[in-house]
């Protein structure tokens, strides 16, 4: 299987991408200077999937990232993490605010079963899982009342989200990481919906 892998120059982009690769998937790694070069009409038939990565500053600064966010289509699983996460809202209108506390740099929130109805199977966000943002969404944002679900928040703010219509999720916790328990189990739930959907497609 392949997948888009856009990184956003983040040092645990290479965390990210290790988990797919020793699962055996072939990544087609790009970044806001390559993407460009990326045939958006070829998506369809050449990726099983699409991953944003993490990555330093404000959605608004990866321009590219965010016109890409238009062009994926519907049926092709899309998972952004933390600044992906804060892109695909971003690109759907939902306004990225600095929290008004501390930065959440390595504190780590006991998930339980997502508020409402989720593309991957509810048990995926349960566990432990750390957060290393200062951005985010909040949950009362317009965003969620049109496009968007907030599957799971804290403390008013959405931790995870998935778009109505596509199969887009977005996780502001670092599954990637050592200190999110759970994040072996997410990670391998978005692996299989992405081999699901390439079985389908292959037939």
């Amino acid at each position: 299987m392949k997948i888009l892998f856009i990184d956003h120059y983040d040092s645990y982009s290479r965390n990210l991408a290790s988990f797919f690769e020793n699962k055996g998937c072939e990544l087609t790694w790009v970044n806001q200077q390559t993407l460009q070069l990326v045939d958006p009409n070829s998506l369809q038939s050449t990726y099983s999937g699409v991953i944003l990565s993490p990555g330093p500053g404000h959605p608004s600064h990866y321009s590219e990232s965010l016109r890409w966010c238009h062009l994926f289509p519907k049926q092709l699983p899309v998972l952004g993490v933390c600044l992906g996460c804060q892109l695909l809202l971003h690109a759907a209108g939902a306004q990225i605010k600095r929290r008004n506390r501390l930065p959440l740099h390595g504190e780590r929130v006991l998930l339980s079963q997502p508020h409402s109805k989720s593309i991957l199977p509810p048990e995926s966000y349960e566990g432990d899982f750390v957060l290393y943002n200062s951005l985010a969404a909040e949950t009362k944002d317009k965003v969620f009342n049109n496009y968007f679900n907030c599957v799971l928040s804290f403390e008013d703010w959405a931790v995870v989200a998935e778009k109505r219509d596509a199969l887009q999720i977005g996780v502001q916790f670092h599954p990637e990481s050592y200190r999110s328990l759970g994040g072996v189990k997410f990670l391998d739930a978005f692996y299989n919906l992405i081999q699901v959907r390439s079985n389908f497609f292959n037939k």
